[in-house]
């Protein structure tokens, strides 16, 4: 299984954790029937910033510890979410974080940094 993001036809979007997608040759490809668990629906709302993304519950009424089927006719398509992203969601439902490999730059004044070899 893997986080992806799901573009649905009824214009949800939602994340969970998703087997029968798979990446090939740099694009998504998914299987006629894709089974996703611990979906969580994605909002976007303005902020000072620009967009900020809200969770809120999917399908309240499902149990999300099991695997639900869903038919590839539904989907609009899948994305690999940013890594920030992934790891919010991981969080929320108790998955494994990736680490993020961004590089970290020091706030102020830099003159104290030395490189070693």
């Amino acid at each position: 299984m893997s986080i992806r993001i799901l573009k649905l036809i009824s214009g949800e979007e939602i994340i969970a954790d998703v087997s029968g997608v798979s990446t090939v040759d740099d694009k998504e490809v998914m299987e006629d029937t894709v089974l996703i668990s611990k979906a969580v629906g994605i909002l976007f709302t303005p902020a000072e910033e620009g967009l900020k993304i809200q969770y809120y519950p999917w399908a309240m009424y499902l149990d999300n510890t099991k695997e639900l089927a869903m038919d590839k006719s539904n989907i609009m398509f899948p994305a690999i979410p940013p890594v920030s992203v992934r790891n919010q969601y991981a969080e929320m439902v108790g998955l494994p974080v990736i680490p993020d490999t961004s590089i970290i730059v020091p706030e102020g004044p830099t003159s104290n940094l030395k490189l070693s070899t």
